[in-house]
């Protein structure tokens, strides 16, 4: 081999691992680069704080979870931001035409007949008369088609309606009125709807549930229904501590007590503006005409866990106000599933307008699966 022949040979060589030397960096690069980029990832997601309180519309799985709840607990089985995507404008409206002028306190719908019942507290009372309260039935389009009347039995915060041999029986709260007219307690009654009927205290179409409820005469409660899984939710209020309980209707309509399970609702969801069951899932509605104080709020608990899983600021009227001589106030919810399609809406109601001259609506939002 001649010198040339050599030199030529030694500058391939050299040549070559010069290839490999900048092959090999540049492999090694590449998997400093990708391994860099996985970590500033999950260093990002780490900083999401699950336990937050700073509830956020846009982040629906960063729930606030107030008081006592726990933070670390795995997620339900079917993701909050599945099951409830509630847009911040309604489908559709239904403007409701009621019997009495004052504001609506609640409203269920029966999805047989598919009409709404809706409670009222009972103009035209003197100061020392305890609270009565009217329901009128409405079509599904918010047409009056009658009413009856509960002579003394409160504020009808929150009525359940179900259906039974084709008739309507409903679920409220009920005062107990001693001789001498003042308030003692509340009880957890059923009646049948009647047309055009006025009920007392002691009208015997009024079938007391007595066994259900703490007998302390500071104990406040309402109630809603399952029509669709036959379950029934009765709402305790003792100062700051409120509950639900839910059972079957079967087992309470023969004479059981035994509780499907009990819910802790935290003591800063306040004021109470209604509540709705619907399987797993109890919706429950707080707010307050002054939103600096109280906003309005949709908050949804898993009833098998208890666990807060969705919460939505709803804002449905407040752009209108300035015509409505700004007052609003949210007033009822209903979880209504369509007969025909089984498709889901959440109904809330929301009233505003001039006093004696009140505006009351539901707005449906629908919501996925």
């Amino acid at each position: 081999m001649t010198i040339l022949n050599r030199r030529d040979t030694f500058k391939a060589k050299k040549t070559k691992k010069r290839i490999w030397s900048f092959t090999i960096t540049a492999i090694v690069v590449a998997a400093f680069f990708f391994f860099f980029k996985d970590f500033a990832v999950k260093s990002e997601t780490s900083r999401i704080n699950p336990a937050d309180t700073n509830y956020s519309e846009s982040n629906p799985t960063n729930n606030h979870t107030p008081d006592n709840s726990t933070t670390d607990s795995p997620p339900p089985e079917q993701h909050p931001e599945e099951r409830l995507s509630l847009k911040n404008k309604a489908d559709h409206s239904i403007t409701l035409h009621l019997a009495d002028k004052t504001v609506m306190q609640s409203f269920a719908v029966d999805d047989v007949h598919q009409q709404i019942y809706v409670s009222q507290v009972k103009s035209g009372r003197a100061p020392e008369e305890a609270e009565s309260f009217v329901i009128t039935r409405c079509s599904l389009d918010g047409k009056m088609l009658d009413s009856m009347t509960l002579k003394y039995g409160g504020h009808g915060t929150n009525i359940g309606v179900e259906v039974e041999g084709g008739s309507v029986y409903v679920w409220s709260s009920y005062n107990k009125i001693a001789e001498d007219g003042t308030v003692t307690g509340h009880d957890l009654v059923r009646f049948k709807y009647k047309a055009g009927a006025v009920y007392y205290p002691d009208s015997h179409a009024l079938k007391n549930f007595s066994k259900l409820i703490d007998p302390s005469a500071s104990i406040q409660i309402a109630a809603a229904v399952d029509p669709i899984n036959k379950t029934l939710a009765v709402r305790q209020r003792s100062g700051t501590t409120t509950s639900v309980d839910v059972y079957s209707l079967t087992d309470v309509l023969g004479g059981g007590d035994t509780k499907l399970s009990t819910i802790s609702v935290p003591k800063n969801l306040y004021y109470l503006q209604g509540f709705s069951l619907d399987g797993d899932y109890l919706y429950w509605r707080t707010g307050d005409t002054d939103e600096t104080r109280f906003k309005d709020f949709v908050t949804v608990f898993n009833v098998v866990t208890g666990e807060m899983v969705y919460q939505k600021h709803m804002t449905a009227g407040i752009d209108g106000l300035v015509n409505e001589s700004n007052f609003r106030e949210p007033e009822g919810i209903f979880l209504y599933t369509n007969p025909d399609t089984g498709e889901k809406s959440l109904f809330t109601g929301v009233v505003t307008g001039w006093n004696g001259e009140r505006f009351n609506r539901i707005d449906s939002f629908s919501i996925g699966e």
